[in-house]
């Protein structure tokens, strides 16, 4: 059974498809409270590891237990685009809970968007959620490919004035004219507002939907999808997410801080995918003369619209996403930098040793194998030698040397025995 989660503070979809169901027909579908009415913890973060394994546990008890199904998949949605420290908790929460080895969490509005698709048989293009809050509205801008890839450009929040501009940035309105092909509003926006007189300056060719009508559209998006005809293809973002190195001395003061160039802003970045970051030497991940024999560096991630140059990592970074401390042996001259955006964590992808096929040849394991050969081709002979003449004519022997028969014989016997005494090893 495939599990699907639209994970909110306010409010939460359940979905369950068994295997072959479509995505019509789930096997289970319900709306619940959100994280933030389920006994938040004291710190008030609804988003806390303590108040997901609660809440989580609680969908995996009160509605998944009953249906005595065996879970073998599991995928989330959760709003915005979050830093990889909190798909990870959430990623971790749900393969412990769920006793899964792995689980996908994406940004919610990308599962909206593929859930939208189910909807409709053209496919929708560039498309705006908007989700009015008050006088502002968040949006998020994508730009979809069924069957290929459903990518999310960007988010903003604020009033029509800061959508504009987003929407300018993006390409989604140029020269005062609007372009894109549809959009999707959830909310109440007031017709007289700044608002809604920005969705009545749209013209008539864009399509206007109320998402509202389509409340699980998240958890569709989320579906299995094993009827290729309804596949929407890979969900990427433009990851909003900078990334800095900070290599740190002995007494844990940072000595540097550096941006790791790679170009988050104009990459799309599947979110099942791996990406090489950066190739670092020794020299970029130790604190020089300081301390030649040890390596401690952290690397951490900063939202780029928020805080664009931070300049110290203990206070504008808070905790890293990844941090090596270890000693100067224990890593390679180089390593590249891995983003593992299925995951949700930075890896350390470590340079695989030779595998010269020569060296098999000419190497220990060649010598150490003849050498083994050889002395049991030694000991089956003076067995034969011992078992089949008397002592005095054991000379005569060497006047009749074995046939070529009993050379293949022998060596057949030896290379078994050998590969025996290896298994045994």
């Amino acid at each position: 059974m495939h599990v699907a989660i639209d994970l909110g503070e306010n409010d939460t979809w359940l979905a369950a498809w068994t295997e072959g169901q479509p995505v019509s027909h789930p096997a289970l579908i319900v709306k619940v409270p959100g994280l933030a009415h389920f006994g938040p913890e004291a710190t008030g973060d609804p988003w806390s590891r303590a108040q997901l394994q609660k809440y989580i546990a609680y969908l995996h008890r009160e509605y998944l237990l009953p249906t005595r199904k065996v879970i073998d998949s599991a995928s989330a949605a959760i709003p915005g685009v979050p830093p990889l420290s909190v798909r990870r908790r959430l990623l971790d929460v749900l393969n412990e809970t769920l006793g899964l080895e792995e689980a996908l969490v994406v940004p919610r509005s990308l599962a909206q968007a593929a859930g939208f698709q189910f909807h409709y048989p053209q496919p929708l293009g560039d498309l705006i959620l908007l989700e009015a809050q008050g006088n502002l509205a968040e949006a998020t801008f994508l730009n979809t490919f069924p069957g290929i890839t459903i990518t999310l450009e960007g988010q903003c929040r604020g009033d029509a004035r800061v959508i504009r501009e987003m929407a300018s940035h993006l390409g989604f309105l140029a020269a005062g004219s609007w372009n894109f092909d549809c959009l999707f509003i959830s909310g109440d926006i007031d017709p007289e507002s700044p608002l809604g007189q920005l969705a009545a300056s749209l013209p008539q060719r864009i399509s206007v939907q109320a998402a509202d009508d389509f409340p699980w559209a998240a958890v569709q998006g989320l579906h299995p999808q094993s009827d290729p005809d309804m596949w929407t293809g890979s969900l990427s973002v433009i990851y909003p997410y900078s990334f800095y190195l900070a290599v740190f001395r002995p007494d844990g003061q940072a000595v540097s801080l550096a941006r790791i160039p790679f170009d988050t802003a104009n990459l799309e970045l599947d979110c099942n995918s791996r990406y090489k970051l950066a190739t670092l030497a020794a020299a970029d991940m130790c604190a020089g003369d300081e301390d030649k024999g040890r390596i401690h560096f952290g690397v951490y991630e900063t939202n780029a619209d928020f805080n664009p140059e931070p300049a110290d990592s203990k206070t504008a970074l808070g905790d890293p996403v990844l941090e090596i401390d270890c000693h100067r042996q224990d890593l390679p001259d180089r390593v590249d930098l891995v983003l593992d955006m299925g995951s949700a964590a930075l890896l350390l992808d470590l340079p695989a040793p030779g595998n010269d096929e020569d060296s098999l040849a000419q190497g220990s394991f060649r010598e150490l194998y003849d050498q083994d050969i050889s002395r049991l081709q030694r000991s089956i002979r003076l067995q034969q030698v011992a078992s089949t003449a008397p002592p005095q004519s054991a000379a005569a022997t060497t006047d009749n040397p074995p046939s070529d028969l009993d050379r293949q014989i022998d060596t057949i016997l030896g290379r078994l025995q050998w590969l025996l005494h290896q298994w045994n090893i």
